[in-house]
Formats: structure tokens, C-alpha cells, sequence
């Protein structure tokens, strides 16, 4: 599309979630909102999160990949949302066949976009636009994928509490921030406390200094 249909479309789309947004809300309690957007959460991490890895470091991730790998995770992440009871149950409940949701998404999402990929050689085209493959062809600092490496263990080592907090017999808190680590938590409030005095202080010289040199000199 062009820059004006772009924008065109950007403005009608906003409109209509505008208002959709304005007629559902006063359905819903307050608990309902913060249900709703755990919920939304769960479904966009399932659905988008795939996308955006496999179209930044896999050249053969296909737009017809990611219209219908998008569509149809998000469907199936609905549904299993409302068969397992509601969103508490899909991520902190029993979950689908046992196992949370998010991770059902996940792996339907990967599958969808590598499998459709695979399968889609009608035109050969990738997902990104020629000037997206330039920015990343004149990368002059990055030789390697060491951050998607960094960022795959992060997310492998949350859910691997999750997981172990999940079947653990014992319920335990994570991050430990009560018991014999509670000193570390008054400790890190305590300097987020002095950081944050500190910078307000800065930005309030800076203002009067501002006001001073623009008003009274």
C-alpha cells in the first residue's frame, strides 16, 4: 500500500477500535479489564512473538505464512482460553491437557509459520520489504545471532520456573523477596528510592536554571 492508504486505513481502524473499545467497556468490572488483558497478552505472546523472531533471522518466512499463521493461532489460542474455563485457568490453572495455554500458542505458531513457509513457493517473495533487507545486509557492528541466543535462554528460564513452580509440591515465590532474602529487597528499594530522589532533584535545578535564564535575565 501506499503512504495515503496506509494512513487511511490507520485512521478508519482506530476509529472502529475506539469504538468497540468504548461500547465493551462498561460491560466489564474492574476485575474483568484486568482479566481481559491477561488474556490479550496471552494471545499476542503466542501469536506475535514467533513472527517477529522468524522474520528478523529466517529469510524464508513467507507473508502468506504470517497472515494465516496469525489468523489461526489467535483463533485456536481463543478457544482453548474458553475450553479450559476462562483466561486464570489457561495461564495459571490447569492449562490445556495440563500445560498453560501460552505454550499450546507457541508451539502452533512456530509450526504454522515454518510449515506454511515451507510449503508457500508460488512467488518465492520473503516477509520483508527490500528495504528491510538492506537495513540488515549494511549491519556493519553484528556478525552473529548471539541476541536471539540471549533472549531464547531468557525466555527458556522463565518458563522453566514456571514450570517447576507449576508441579512444585511445595508452592515457593519467585524472585525470593520475603525470608532470609528480605534484606536484599529493603536493600534494592532502597537505592531505586535514593536513584529516583536524586534524578527528581536534577530535573527540578534543571528547570529553575531553564526558568531563571529564560524569564529573569
Amino acid at each position: 500500500m501506499t503512504d495515503r492508504q496506509q494512513l487511511k486505513y490507520t485512521r478508519v481502524f482506530t476509529a472502529v477500535i475506539g469504538i468497540v473499545a468504548i461500547g465493551f467497556g462498561p460491560f466489564i468490572s474492574s476485575n474483568g479489564i484486568v482479566i481481559a488483558a491477561v488474556g490479550i497478552q496471552i494471545i499476542l505472546i503466542s501469536t506475535i512473538v514467533p513472527l517477529v523472531f522468524l522474520a528478523l533471522y529466517w529469510k524464508k518466512m513467507t507473508e502468506k505464512a504470517a497472515f494465516w499463521g496469525c489468523l489461526i493461532t489467535s483463533t485456536a489460542t481463543i478457544g482453548m482460553i474458553i475450553q479450559v474455563g476462562g483466561v486464570w485457568e489457561a495461564f495459571a490453572g490447569s492449562g490445556f491437557l495440563d500445560i498453560p495455554v501460552i505454550l499450546w500458542g507457541l508451539l502452533l505458531a512456530f509450526t504454522l509459520y515454518i510449515g506454511i513457509s515451507l510449503i508457500d513457493r508460488t512467488d518465492g517473495q520473503s516477509l520483508m520489504s527490500k528495504e528491510c533487507k538492506a537495513m540488515f545486509a549494511n549491519k556493519e557492528t553484528v556478525d552473529s545471532n548471539k541476541d536471539i541466543i540471549v533472549l531464547g535462554g531468557v525466555w527458556v528460564g522463565l518458563f522453566a520456573i514456571m514450570l517447576i513452580n507449576r508441579y512444585s509440591t511445595e508452592p515457593t515465590a519467585f524472585p525470593p523477596l520475603s525470608g532470609p532474602f528480605s534484606i536484599v529487597t529493603d536493600l534494592v528499594f532502597i537505592a531505586i528510592s535514593i536513584a529516583i530522589s536524586i534524578f527528581a532533584i536534577y530535573l527540578v535545578t534543571k528547570v529553575i536554571a531553564h526558568v531563571k535564564e529564560e524569564f529573569f535575565c
